[in-house]
């Protein structure tokens, strides 16, 4: 039987049976593979197909960005491969492993089946071995040194040729096979979070022939003992002989030996004989018990490689993701003849979800925005991208700043992926000094006097949260600035940061601090922001935080 395993995505290892003479991928329902793509628009509704002709099994890409196999892009010239046992088929960055059973049954990764999990008797155990966590055994027999030796040798030559667990757990085994020249199958099986075991690597002397196979009986022992094992089916016990292992696989004589990491089990490594009279030996039990701690090791290096891996390229991301987001703030404050403007921005992740902006309108006014997304990271930070450019649109179409704050209310509400965003913004005419203000449901601006004076601007005139209620309308309020006086907004990062005895920074402090004396809007916004932090003390900053100020000189 032909099938795929999911590589990648949020059902790793799960294996889909090709059954039907065409077998499709991509993201419509229609398809026999579309679960694991989710919303990926980068991945076509119908984008790759496998045809059965005849025996052989054919790769066809349909998508508007290329299926790869093994790595290469079908191009049209290629638009066709013919599939062979253990390709790997790449739709974007989605990942399988096809699997042909009439060609090679058994490829690392392969799950193990009920069928290879039937019982053998524990009474045809011959032999255990304590291991411990070092590799060393309970005896050393002499005539097993040099075999010992050889062994360590040659395992650990593999442990610098790669660091990919697969590659490197599959050269380990062919060191492991060399040593003992009579087995005919070689596996590492790990414990999966629910309990069960997985083939994640496996080497047969004679593809084709030998299926994967591992005995519930003595891998329940070698867990339970933390032992390792030899077994074999010379005493002829009925139980042991009528199994499946000896019915279809016909295996011999194998060896079992526990993987430990911080003491604990974590999986196995077997060796088994089948097409031979031999058997294995207590010797050659203690050769592999000694190799156990550096598959142990090739694991946890492999392992933590990976974890390197994806740290640094998450750290990549999260980088290219703040210059992007810093890409869409301004770059410089407003020239406004007659005005200052301060702003501050500090995301509580490496981006974030507040947004601020100075908006040059077609009739010469200035809209100051400061809105809050749901929600922080780089999801938010995207998500007020879109919500940014939305705004503008409608500030440049609409006839004012208020049917354009509907329309962008209304486009949140549609859209099945939004998320509730509070915005103030203030239009300024720098001719009149007049200022319309709007708000949807964020904290009421502060209105500095020019005696220092503070009071809140618009809070009875604010509306509903960005993407609460569609039929939402917004109002606006006119106000005028005088000579010295200021508006100041800011995101709930301020009011809602805590310090280490878990007190609030709350409205009434950025109030109070909204008054301090300072000899210009810039100094004030930079008191503003010490007093928060100085607050803040070594507590973390949960959420982001966000100030724009903007006033007249004189």
């Amino acid at each position: 039987m032909a099938t795929l395993q999911a590589l990648s995505g949020n059902v790793v290892y799960r294996v889909y049976e090709i059954l039907e003479p065409s077998f499709l991928l991509g993201r419509s329902h229609q398809n026999h593979v579309w679960d694991i793509f989710g919303k990926d628009d980068r991945v076509s509704r119908f984008h790759a197909q496998i045809d059965r002709i005849g025996n052989e099994f054919v790769l066809k890409d349909k998508g508007h960005n290329p299926t790869c196999l093994n790595k290469v892009p079908l191009t049209p010239d290629r638009e066709t491969a013919v599939l062979s046992n253990g390709d790997i088929i790449s739709v974007c960055q989605w990942r399988f492993r096809f699997c042909d059973d009439s060609a090679v049954p058994v490829k690392s990764g392969s799950s193990v089946t009920k069928e290879t999990q039937d019982v053998l008797d524990a009474s045809s155990v011959e032999f255990s071995l304590n291991v411990e966590s070092d590799g060393s055994s309970a005896s050393h027999n002499t005539t097993s040194a040099a075999v010992r030796l050889k062994a360590l040798l040659g395992v650990l030559t593999a442990l610098g040729r790669t660091l990919d667990l697969e590659d490197l757990l599959t050269g380990l085994l062919a060191e492991v096979l060399k040593v003992f020249p009579a087995a005919d199958t070689c596996l590492v099986s790990l414990r999966q979070h629910d309990g069960s075991m997985r083939h994640v690597a496996l080497l047969n002397r004679s593809p084709g022939k030998a299926p994967p196979h591992l005995s519930q009986t003595i891998v329940a022992e070698v867990f339970r003992t933390k032992q390792a094992i030899l077994y074999s089916d010379r005493h002829n016990n009925p139980e042991f002989v009528a199994s499946y292992s000896f019915r279809e696989v016909g295996i011999r004589s194998a060896m079992c030996v526990p993987l430990l990491a911080e003491g604990e089990v974590v999986g196995v490594l077997q060796v088994d004989m089948r097409q031979t009279e031999d058997r294995f030996r207590k010797d050659d039990l203690e050769v592999l018990t000694s190799v156990a701690p550096l598959i142990n090791l090739a694991i946890r290096h492999s392992q933590m490689h990976q974890r390197l891996l994806l740290q640094r390229t998450l750290e990549y991301e999260l980088a290219a993701a703040q210059k992007v987001q810093r890409s869409f703030l301004p770059g410089r404050m407003p020239a406004v003849s007659g005005y200052e403007f301060f702003a501050y921005y500090n995301a509580a992740l490496l981006v974030g979800g507040d947004y601020y902006d100075y908006i040059w309108l077609p009739d010469g006014r200035l809209a100051i925005v400061l809105a809050d997304a749901s929600g922080k990271g780089t999801s938010a930070a995207l998500y007020m991208s879109a919500v940014s450019g939305e705004l503008k649109c409608g500030l440049y179409t609409e006839k004012s700043a208020a049917l354009a704050l509907d329309r962008l209310n209304r486009w949140i509400c549609d859209n099945p992926d939004s998320r509730i965003v509070t915005l103030v913004m203030a239009v300024l005419d720098p001719a009149t000094h007049a200022v319309t203000l709007l708000n949807a449901g964020h904290p009421a601006p502060f209105l500095r006097r020019a005696n220092g004076k503070i009071e809140e601007a618009g809070e009875s005139s604010g509306g509903l949260p960005l993407g609460t209620l569609r039929e939402e309308s917004y109002q606006e309020l006119a106000i005028s600035l005088e000579a010295k006086e200021s508006l100041l907004m800011f995101t709930d990062g301020f009011t809602d940061a805590e310090n280490s005895r878990g007190e609030r920074y709350d409205k009434k402090r950025v109030q109070d601090q909204a008054g301090v004396p300072a000899p210009n809007l810039s100094e004030l916004g930079r008191q503003m922001v010490r007093d928060a932090h100085d607050f803040m003390g070594m507590h973390p900053q949960y959420d982001d935080m966000c100030l724009t100020c903007f006033g007249r000189i004189g």
